[in-house]
């Protein structure tokens, strides 16, 4: 389709720009030609500007701009079943869950924590997540997913110059940059998350603020409150860390000067010397870890300056990297500084990609992220790859289809010769048991036990038949007798035990199916029941002069009949269909006032709900038409906030996966559209930010401009103040 549009676009005399590249993602070939109808409509536009949507279309122009970075996240980052997708397609993807899977764990396996088994209970899922979040089991599978979307990148070929990551993130970037192997890579992520999460027995807390560094670093001397600096995280957010006491003090004196501290959900004060011991234990157990010099650039977050190439003093730098700030804004502007311009966030989620697009805004920088929370992952990746594409990253995509063989015949296939299928029924349940005392002994012999049981039933009593020999319990109410076998079969017949045993079955199922018919009458019973109070509290609530809905007639208890002593088969009496009576009910005066006097209409013999008459008419409150196309107005507020194209964007689109707007860029993008719409009422930040998409978010301003019309007609209603806006 595209070489077909480079014909006809050149036979009207359109010439591509050079070095142009077009990237598109799609799920199945109508999802491709769309795509590709849009991107051409674009491109002949302006061919000469490079633009990027969240739908999975990428145009790019010219070589590729400086150099690739890698950025690795850290913990905040995680969420079930993140690399998944990735895994389930890639080997290479796959690889390092495996490595994962044969370390010691204390518990269950990392996988188990990362991909749970579902569920149906209430509540199991909040569970799982709140496992997941834990440090001990966050960081490496963090590092596990990471590890994961480097592996593939790694096989198509692309390659970064220098790399750094958030905290946690830093142990990925050393890896990749072949200072730690993968299996101590996923070493050292699990002891530094065991022993933050024992470092958080020691009361702390940390605190953000929306104030540039230097403000805040201002606000905290003058104050003399014993707090630091913990993460430099963007140009306007800062985190404090310290003691829970000295938290709760910073955080009244900078309501005094109204500036807004958020608390964050952490145990403890990390990266403070609250943690201190904590990071006392991480060195000595790096000491136990084999390093090696790096083989690029891996900016340390405590200097923001690249590593050392001593093994030594890498060791020492990273052992003291958690108690001291992340310095990440100046690891950003260090690897800027040395020429890159692409940089790939390496692992679940964004943010950190929001976090260098404020870091860096206004200069020329593509910032990258392989994933996307609520998103397919590997739509995700893969419209990474495509961004890398259109950046003009050089690759080899051909290896991203390396494990896709021809087809092949099946009836060609040589089948094993022993196949076990694995089931729930069988897993994590090895045979032989380690006690084979729990194993069933063998079968006795078959001819040996037939020649007993004939030669019991073959020996009659004196003067009684070989058919009345047979001993058969008494027959009980409900039970099912069984007539006895016929004479000459009685040979070849089991003991009499066998048949009273069967016996005993027979008569249970049909006490069981006689139990289950009578609690379905009684249920029906019931719903008629209620249906008919609801009719009537509906009829009186009308003021009808109808005709009541009468009770349905009581259905006794369910009795199971006896069966016949000579029956083969249990009996079992089915209880008719109730029959519901209808009785006409006594009119009753309506006594309420109405201005509408109409006739009452006939009443159908069938039950009817009656709608109540108002005893005023209410007023007609039309919603005024909307002072502004909110839709139009809400795109083009997003496109100025995030920089994608208005004609690219769609009500279906989700703030968060598809275009990367946080916490704070909803209340910028909230705070602009009220500046446009003055008659729109302060909407409630809580409500904002549980909407997801473009299109929710018009439908609710829609609701809120009827809402504020009606209650300008009939007084003013009371709005909940809107709680403070989250800082993450």
């Amino acid at each position: 389709g595209y070489l077909s549009w480079l014909a006809q676009s050149s036979q009207r005399g359109y010439q591509p720009a050079a070095g142009a590249r077009l990237s598109l993602v799609a799920n199945d070939e109508a999802d491709l030609v769309e795509k590709l109808a849009k991107a051409i409509e674009r491109i002949e536009k302006d061919p000469t500007a490079e633009f990027s949507t969240p739908g999975g279309i990428h145009y790019g122009l010219g070589p590729c701009k400086g150099e690739v970075g890698f950025i690795f996240p850290g913990q905040g980052s995680q969420y079930l079943f993140m690399g998944a997708d990735l895994a389930n397609q890639f080997g290479e993807a796959m690889a390092p869950w495996d490595v994962a899977a044969d370390l010691d764990w204390d518990a269950e396996p990392l996988q188990d924590v990362v991909f749970p088994f579902t569920t149906f209970e209430d509540g199991d899922e909040a569970a799982q997540q709140s496992l997941l979040t834990a440090t001990q089991w966050a960081q490496p599978a963090i590092g596990a997913t990471s590890l994961s979307m480097l592996a593939i990148l790694r096989s198509i070929g692309v390659r970064p110059q220098s790399v750094g990551g958030h905290s946690f993130g830093e142990i990925t970037a050393l890896h990749a940059a072949g200072v730690l192997s993968e299996v101590d890579m996923l070493r050292v992520a699990r002891r530094r998350g065991e022993l933050m999460a024992e470092a958080a027995q020691t009361p702390g807390s940390m605190t953000a603020v929306a104030k540039t560094v230097e403000e805040v670093r201002e606000l905290v001397e003058a104050s003399g409150v014993d707090v630091v600096i913990a993460n430099h995280n963007s140009p306007t957010q800062v985190v404090l860390s310290g003691a829970t006491s000295a938290i709760e003090e910073i955080e009244v004196k900078l309501a005094e000067q109204n500036i807004t501290a958020k608390r964050l959900p952490v145990a403890t004060a990390f990266h403070s010397p609250v943690v201190s011991g904590a990071s006392t234990a991480f060195a000595a157990f790096l000491e136990t870890i084999e390093f090696a010099s790096p083989t690029m650039a891996v900016q340390a977050n405590q200097t923001a300056e690249p590593y050392p190439s001593d093994v030594a003093e890498i060791r020492a730098q990273l052992g003291r990297q958690l108690a001291n700030p992340v310095r990440f804004v100046e690891l950003i502007e260090a690897m800027y500084d040395d020429g890159v311009r692409t940089f790939v966030e390496v692992g679940p989620s964004s943010i950190l990609t929001g976090l260098v697009g404020k870091i860096l805004k206004g200069r020329d920088h593509v910032a990258i992220p392989m994933d996307k929370k609520k998103k397919d992952g590997l739509t995700a990746f893969m419209s990474g790859i495509g961004r890398l594409v259109a950046a003009g990253v050089p690759m080899d995509l051909g290896a991203l289809w390396n494990e896709y063989a021809e087809f092949a015949n099946p009836h060609d296939i040589e089948k094993p010769k022993l196949v076990i299928p694995i089931g729930g029924s069988n897993h994590k349940k090895p045979y032989p048991p380690e006690d084979l005392t729990t194993l069933a002994g063998p079968n006795p012999d078959r001819s040996t036990a037939v020649a007993v049981a004939s030669e019991e039933l073959s020996t009659p009593s004196p003067g009684v038949s070989q058919a009345q020999s047979l001993p058969v319990q008494p027959a009980q109410a409900g039970s099912v007798p069984t007539p006895p076998a016929p004479a000459s079969r009685l040979g070849n017949e089991p003991s009499a035990s066998v048949l009273s045993a069967y016996q005993m079955v027979q008569q249970q199922t049909a006490e069981a199916h006689a139990a289950y018919l009578n609690a379905m009458a009684q249920a029906h019973t019931s719903f008629l029941a209620t249906a008919q109070q609801g009719f009537a509290a509906l009829s009186g609530l009308g003021g009808s002069t109808g005709g009541a809905v009468a009770g349905p007639a009581p259905i006794s208890a369910f009795q199971p009949m006896a069966p016949a002593p000579s029956s083969p088969a249990p009996a079992v009496a089915v209880p008719s269909a109730p029959v519901v009576s209808v009785p006409p009910a006594p009119p009753t005066p309506d006594t309420s006032v109405s201005p509408i006097s109409a006739s009452p209409a006939p009443v159908e013999p069938a039950p009817s709900v009656v709608v109540p008459i108002p005893s005023a008419p209410p007023a007609v409150v039309s919603a005024p038409a909307a002072p502004a196309d909110l839709m139009g107005l809400l795109l083009g507020v997003v496109s100025d906030k995030t920089g994608y194209p208005a004609d690219m964007l769609s009500m279906e689109m989700e703030l968060e996966s598809d275009l990367g707007i946080d916490s704070i860029k909803r209340v910028e993008i909230l705070s602009a559209m009220q500046d446009l719409v003055p008659e729109l009422p302060e909407v409630d930040t809580s409500v904002m930010a549980e909407l997801v998409t473009l299109g929710q978010i018009v439908d609710y301003m829609d609701g809120q401009l009827a809402q504020s019309s009606q209650a300008a007609q009939t007084g003013p209603v009371g709005s909940p103040a809107a709680p403070m806006e989250e800082v993450s």
